[in-house]
């Protein structure tokens, strides 16, 4: 989520919306440097579905130790209020209030796949004998590595629709729903959720000579589908052919070595670690504003997206920090954020948080 930060960064350059509100001709535009697009591009092509996957790991997990509707009232808290809550203050400081979901489309299908993660697992449980075939057979492919190359196939059909070149199917407004991107999604959260069910395919993604395998993978159909990506598909079948599969097969590739990776790395709890777990989230609520400000002055003062790359994400993420620590860390908000149980804020004089250990019995 964090990454977000970078990803829009040069927000301001490559969005013509954008030059139009600050009355800036897109002649007059700076171009944006090819290592710029070619960052953000290598970061779109894994970061959503790697956070899906792990939404749907912390799911399953989640799902069998407190139930579905534990599961489902604590995402419709920390998913729902907070879509709500800071979506309408998004839609406030840019006006006019139309219910836009803005960078906070992935809280919309993601409350939605939970709603349906918790009915499905309610029924599994109510009718174990007919739907657990059913669950076992669907996280079957993930028993193997190899194995996960059987959600391929359907990757790839729902690529064509809810990824196509250089941009991605996502709902803008609150009533809309995109269901081939949200079943995109979906299925990403059902492999994070097989990968779950069969952890130990994750302690074999973290051996040397498959992270090196699926790293290789990985930049060599990426490096196809950019080659690809700049041709029209409707213009003739056969590009259509070679970069779908290459799209596909990079995010894939990405996806496990990221995976396998993040295993390999974090054998122990790291504070840093935890603190970033803390902060992403808000973070990446917060620093849109911020990044697009600053973009703007760079795109009426000539300053091109590579020079104010860093100094962009430096200073949003500094004040999405302030923010956070500012009104959200020490008041209710956390709940929405990091849940109640993790928040600094619990105060006991309303019925809330652990209740002060009783003083000792005289003996």
């Amino acid at each position: 989520m964090a990454l977000g930060v970078v990803l829009h960064a040069p927000l301001a350059f490559i969005t013509p919306e954008i030059w139009e509100a600050v009355g800036v001709p897109w002649y007059k535009v700076p171009k944006t440097e090819d290592w710029v697009l070619m960052l953000l591009g290598w970061i779109h092509q894994w970061r959503m579905p790697v956070f899906f996957l792990l939404a749907g790991f912390f799911g399953l997990m989640i799902l069998r130790r407190r139930g579905a509707l534990a599961f489902l009232g604590d995402r419709i808290v920390r998913l729902g209020l907070t879509l709500a809550l800071f979506g309408l203050i998004i839609d406030a400081i840019n006006p006019p209030i139309d219910f836009e979901l803005g960078h906070l489309w992935f809280l919309y299908h993601l409350l939605m796949i939970c709603g349906l993660a918790s009915a499905a697992f309610a029924l599994t449980r109510a009718f174990p004998g007919v739907l657990e075939p059913v669950a076992q057979a669907v996280a079957w492919p993930a028993r193997h590595v190899a194995g996960l190359l059987l959600y391929l196939p359907l990757l790839i059909l729902l690529t064509i629709n809810a990824r196509p070149p250089e941009r991605t199917l996502i709902p803008h407004y609150l009533h809309e729903i995109e269901p081939l991107a949200l079943a995109y999604n979906t299925l990403w959260f059902i492999i994070g959720a097989a990968l779950y069910q069969h952890r130990d395919t994750i302690a074999t993604l973290a051996k040397g000579w498959l992270l090196a395998l699926s790293g290789v993978v990985a930049v060599a159909s990426m490096m196809m589908f950019w080659g690809l990506a700049h041709q029209t598909y409707t213009v003739t079948t056969a590009p259509l052919l070679l970069w779908l599969p290459s799209s596909t097969l990079a995010t894939f590739s990405w996806a496990l070595f990221m995976v396998g990776l993040a295993t390999r790395l974090l054998k122990r709890r790291s504070r840093v670690v935890n603190w970033f777990v803390r902060v992403s989230y808000p973070v990446y609520v917060f620093h849109l504003q911020p990044s697009i400000w600053i973009g703007v002055i760079g795109l009426t003062t000539g300053v091109t997206a590579g020079a104010l790359l860093l100094p962009t994400i430096a200073i949003s993420f500094g004040l999405s920090i302030a923010l956070y620590y500012g009104f959200v860390y020490f008041t209710p908000l956390e709940w929405l954020f990091n849940g109640h149980k993790r928040a600094w804020f619990r105060p006991h004089w309303i019925g809330l948080g652990r209740k002060p250990a009783p003083p000792p019995r005289p003996d």
